[in-house]
């Protein structure tokens, strides 16, 4: 039945085991199943998950079987060119945060997904700031085995799909990790709504990356949990690959998170076992660590070199920056949104506030803080008051206090990261697997009680209803609050955009004009093709919207504004709006959009065409992207159906003035004329050109980084090794089985 409790891993009491039940005298291991027998812990298990996958469809049905999409499509549909070809939805739903859905992860998605249905790897992004490394933005999670859903179907249709898909992967590894301590699977039920519908994974969920990374925090520790427990080889294995795809899911400061919670897990398990002289789990934990750091290479050494050569690269933890993040963090009148979440206004009140309640969303729900409370005043149990001392230490790190000053200047990576509101992941975390002890210990109570005769008949349905309450809480909830919108206003066709795509297939690019002063948190821009639609439709922007891109580009834009090119609300936004600067002319921006009824920008633009509310003006000095000098036409430009990474020219005579190209000068890049090596030189104030030798035919560009290379080959043989790690513990596995069941015929 699934209210029926699993076999205890020891008679003992659990409350001498930090996180665990005791290992007791036989090491806390349990001895997989005979093949054959019946494993009733292991049926209610799967109708426990069978159960969480319809409480998880039914909750997504809008998005998997409707026509809605996780994403902020309504708020686009009010800036131009769509609010001019369609009527917009009346008074949409704004947050600026919420809007990197839209802004952010779509565009890099279909990116992505265009040039993998072609079988290419997009190492290079030639769609924003003037182009830039793809891949090595650690928010590409192109390797990440999930993602791959998105170039096998409609992006729009994947981002709902795949919200569904770790949405069930976070419950269910809660259901896994409550198996292994010996809980109830329903009472895991609770801890998997908790977790999967609570604050920090529904208020991220726009935000893909940060979601999916957190969805594999109860993973983690359940694999580590298992190793200790379980005699079989493939225990290592789990460890190995919840770390390493952890880190591919594509947000390094929640992956940071990730690990520190296994740290801190496999630290405590490693004393327990060590103590009791069973360090098998440890040994498989230690070949594990390193093994799921070297499986994600591939995204790791790009990221780096990428982040190096940025304009983050040089940003090192400071006073100023600590006070910063302070600012922004969990405010203590803020704590009781934890109990209701709407205390301080909904989230729309805090969005017109210019406040970003997703930073500092930690809302699990009355019921499931209720049951956590329960578990820590009556079972007092080593491991409850770990637990417990886990959610005090991430909700004082998510306050600005000492413990965010330890994590901000010791901790690697995070003094570079966002918010300290985003530790709450490991406070939710704690407080759903505290209510999954709650309501098994008060099932366990009830199941006991003897002064009521009918009251030991209702503790099977207790976990039941405490699941139910806790789903229809938090889905209540999580309903209203994520930004669901129509899939067809998201990005939709375009005709001004298409004429654009027309008129630039020869490597002209775009600056559409959104004054930086025009972009504002507090209430909808007034935006005009905001950065990042050309990555979405496919022509090649001047500007972009990104938290890494090359540290040269900055300097290019800062040449073009004198006075600044990023919005005061978001030092990650470049809005160019210095039309006259001969810079763009370098840049080879051809065309300049502007609202139609917005000023001429003068010479030497040309007025060109006009549809959607907006205006294209040509200049008709601008070269393409991709030129030499004998002339633009001779020049092989970027488009559908070539490789971004990949720049061929045919010379049919002398070359005057060599071969230039406007794209950032950056590492990677290399020349062949001939198919012999040539130097590729600096031209100020960002771009490449080369001189090919008399009597050249053809060179060729090629994007080919040493740290992909040399990812991709570490990555390739950590995954060889896991994939024999796997054969060989089948094998084990099978030769045990057999043993097993000769001596059972016996």
């Amino acid at each position: 039945m699934l209210w029926s409790r699993p076999r205890r891993f020891t008679p003992n009491s659990p409350a001498d085991a930090p996180l665990v039940h005791p290992p007791g005298r036989a090491g806390g291991i349990v001895e997989p199943p005979v093949r054959g027998k019946l494993d009733p812990a292991a049926l209610s298990l799967r109708a426990t998950v069978g159960l969480w996958a319809l409480i998880v469809g039914v909750f997504w049905a809008p998005c998997l079987v409707g026509p809605l999409a996780p994403l902020l499509g309504d708020a686009q549909a009010n800036m131009l060119p769509w609010r001019a070809a369609s009527p917009p939805p009346h008074n949409p739903r704004w947050d600026a945060l919420l809007w990197d859905g839209m802004a952010q992860y779509y565009p890099w998605r279909a990116f992505a997904a265009r040039l993998a249905r072609r079988g290419l790897i997009p190492l290079w992004n030639p769609h924003q700031f003037c182009g830039t490394p793809f891949v090595a933005n650690g928010q590409s999670a192109f390797f990440y085995p999930p993602n791959w859903l998105f170039y096998l179907v409609d992006v729009r249709y994947a981002f709902g799909l795949t919200a569904a898909l770790h949405y069930f992967l976070a419950g269910c590894f809660m259901l896994v990790l409550a198996r292994e301590l010996g809980l109830r699977p329903v009472a895991g039920l609770v801890g998997a709504a908790a977790y999967a519908f609570g604050g920090f994974m529904v208020s991220w969920t726009a935000l893909p990356t940060l979601m999916n990374t957190a969805a594999w925090l109860p993973g983690v520790v359940w694999a580590i949990e298992r190793a200790f427990r379980r005699r079989e080889p493939s225990a290592g294995l789990c460890v190995a690959l919840c770390l390493g795809l952890s880190l591919l899911a594509g947000h390094l400061q929640i992956a940071v998170y990730v690990w520190l919670v296994g740290a801190l897990h496999l630290v405590a398990r490693s004393v327990w076992a060590l103590c009791h002289r069973s360090p098998r789990g440890l040994a498989a934990c230690l070949c594990a660590v390193p093994l799921a750091g070297l499986l994600a290479s591939v995204q790791l050494l790009p990221t780096w070199e990428l982040a190096r050569l940025s304009p983050r690269g040089t940003v090192r933890p400071t006073d100023e920056g600590f006070e910063f993040r302070r600012d922004r963090a969990l405010q203590p009148a803020m704590l009781q949104t934890l109990w209701s979440p709407e205390a301080l206004g909904t989230p729309d009140d805090w969005a017109k506030a210019g406040l970003a309640y997703s930073e500092v969303c930690g809302y699990v729900g009355r019921l499931s803080l209720a049951l956590a409370l329960i578990a820590l005043v009556s079972l007092r149990s080593r491991r409850a008051l770990l637990l417990g001392a886990l959610a005090a230490v991430a909700l004082l790190g998510a306050m600005g206090t000492a413990v965010s000053r330890v994590m901000y200047f010791h901790v690697p990576g995070l003094g570079q990261a966002g918010g300290f509101g985003r530790v709450l992941c490991v406070y939710t975390f704690a407080v759903a697997l505290l209510a999954v002890l709650g309501v098994d210990w008060l099932t366990s109570r009830l199941a006991r009680a003897r002064a009521v005769p009918w009251l030991p008949r209702l503790a099977p349905w207790l976990p039941i209803v405490c699941a139910l309450v806790v789903c229809l809480e938090l889905g209540s909830w999580a309903w209203g609050f994520l930004p669901l919108s129509p899939r067809a206003r998201v990005y939709p066709r375009s005709s001004f955009a298409d004429g654009l795509l027309a008129r630039t297939t020869h490597g002209g690019r775009v600056l559409a004009v959104t004054p930086k002063e025009a972009w504002t948190i507090h209430r909808l821009p007034q935006a005009v093709l905001p950065p990042n639609a050309g990555m979405a439709y496919g022509y090649e922007d001047v500007q972009g919207y990104d938290s890494l891109y090359p540290a040269l580009y900055q300097q290019f834009a800062a040449e073009v504004n004198l006075e600044g090119f990023a919005p005061a609300t978001n030092g990650n936004m470049v809005l160019l709006d210095n039309v006259s600067s001969p810079a763009l002319t370098e840049a080879a921006v051809q065309y300049v959009v502007l609202p139609a009824a917005a000023s001429p920008p003068g010479r030497p633009y040309v007025r060109q065409f006009e549809r959607d509310g907006l205006t294209a003006y040509v200049n008709p000095a601008a070269l393409p992207v991709r030129a030499h000098g004998a002339g633009w036409a001779w020049g092989t430009t970027f488009a559908e159906g070539v490789d971004p990474c990949r720049v061929r020219f045919r010379l049919n005579g002398p070359v005057g003035g060599g071969i230039r190209v406007s794209e950032p000068y950056f590492v990677g890049w290399e020349a062949y004329a001939d198919g012999r090596r040539v130097d590729i030189q600096f031209r100020p104030p960002m771009f490449r050109s080369l001189a090919p030798p008399p009597g050249t035919t053809h060179v060729e560009m090629v994007y080919r980084p040493a740290s992909f290379a040399t990812g991709a080959f570490v990555s390739l043989i950590a995954l060889g090794v896991l994939v024999g790690w796997a054969m060989w513990a089948r094998g084990r596995k099978e030769a045990a089985g057999s043993v097993e069941n000769t001596r059972a015929a016996a």
